[in-house]
């Protein structure tokens, strides 16, 4: 068996436990669930996303697999890259800031963004921006003006996003672990600003891992509350700065992107199903 994790997975290990039945957890962030904590005990393996030391698993019983990602986050080739913007209706040149909060957006993101897009698109004349606001967001646009709707494609969702992201230059984006690992295999450049009130506080830990890594750029809630002109300077440096790009691209893909999560899982899985 393999646990994921929720409430649903504590009796099915107790059950595992009882009839014999070996299992293995995974966790997709750095910080492991309040269940998969709960069935730790009595699981084969450990398998997780992140690097063995930031888990408190016995070291013997963990195994780093990274996290299973949509298939359609791949690298694209330059042909590939060349036809998505053409249908995005993109110049060769134009550099493309991509911003997402998840599925369901982000307001205080999506505030953070609104506020220092001016001056950014006065900075970066060329830069196209796709803001993936979330539903339910949109008197967030109000009274924005006309200039800046011109060149920022504002959506609530999209199922091509892994278009938009295959030919950004920048992605800025929550911590939550799969999204990550979907820009690590598309080797982005990715600022994360992580949502420090989600349960237990996981996609703080994941950011750290990422930083840690030398993987991302990180600005936190308070430091844009502090000062939105944090993530100005940030995007700005990133775009100004090929080299730097290049370089968290790569750390991201060494520390997600070179992995094989589902063929590992499943491999770890035969083994315990031998007898």
């Amino acid at each position: 068996m393999l646990l994921k994790g929720g409430f649903v997975c504590v009796p099915v290990a107790a059950a595992g436990r009882l009839h014999h039945v070996p299992y293995i957890t995974h966790d997709s962030d750095a910080l492991p669930g309040l269940s998969n904590r709960l069935a730790a005990r009595w699981a084969r393996y450990h398998a997780t996303a992140m690097p063995a030391e930031y888990y408190n698993y016995p070291k013997k019983t963990i195994r780093v697999v990274g996290v299973p990602t949509d298939a359609r986050f791949r690298h694209y080739s330059s042909e590939e890259q060349e036809r998505i913007r053409a249908d995005l209706r993109l110049s060769k040149s134009d550099p493309v800031l991509l911003i997402t909060g998840g599925s369901n957006g982000a307001r205080r993101l999506n505030e953070a963004v609104i506020g220092v897009l001016p001056e950014l698109l006065e900075l970066h004349p060329n830069l196209r921006v796709f803001h993936q606001i979330g539903e339910g967001n949109d008197d967030q646009l109000e009274n924005l003006p006309v200039a800046l709707k011109k060149r920022t494609h504002f959506f609530a969702f999209s199922s091509e996003l892994f278009h938009m992201s295959a030919v950004a230059d920048v992605v800025i984006a929550r911590a939550g672990a799969s999204a990550l690992a979907d820009f690590a295999m598309q080797k982005k450049a990715c600022i994360i600003v992580p949502n420090p009130y989600l349960t237990g506080g996981h996609q703080l830990k994941n950011a750290t891992v990422y930083h840690d890594a030398g993987a991302a750029i990180v600005v936190s809630e308070d430091e844009l509350e502090a000062s939105p002109a944090t993530l100005l300077r940030a995007v700005d440096t990133l775009l100004a700065d090929k080299a730097l790009r290049r370089r968290l691209a790569e750390h991201m893909y060494a520390l997600q992107g070179k992995r094989q999560p589902a063929a590992d899982l499943a491999e770890l899985l035969l083994e315990i199903a031998r007898p």
